[in-house]
């Protein structure tokens, strides 16, 4: 059996008041990556959370994996075949505010 990635609290309660840049998590030989973002607001948050990836934890580019924040809520951003040794989530703000939890599962290929 492969190994695998359980990060329940890779962003707990963070405000999406502003732009967010999650911490780099070092994926080495893991593949098949999903992060499933839980989004809750008393307003109406409006941004983007995008997938980044890295093979030097310090050049990022976009995944190509990316979802539209609109309201309250449950995302799924999976990042399946990955060949980068660094993932990471960030949060481009448009308007309003949420508030974010993130929780990070991922096996190896």
């Amino acid at each position: 059996m492969g190994k695998s990635l359980n990060l329940q609290n890779y962003a707990s309660s963070i405000s999406l008041g502003a732009n967010y840049t999650g911490t780099a998590i070092d994926m080495n030989v893991m593949a098949l990556v999903s992060f499933v973002a839980v989004i809750s607001s008393s307003s109406s948050p409006v941004g983007t959370l995008t997938l980044q990836v890295s093979n030097d934890n310090s050049n990022w580019v976009t995944s190509g994996t990316t979802a539209s924040v609109s309201a309250d809520g449950n995302l799924l951003l999976n990042l399946g075949s990955n060949a980068s040794r660094y993932a990471r989530l960030i949060y481009t703000r448009t308007s309003g505010s949420a508030t974010l939890n993130v929780a990070v599962h991922a096996k190896e290929a």
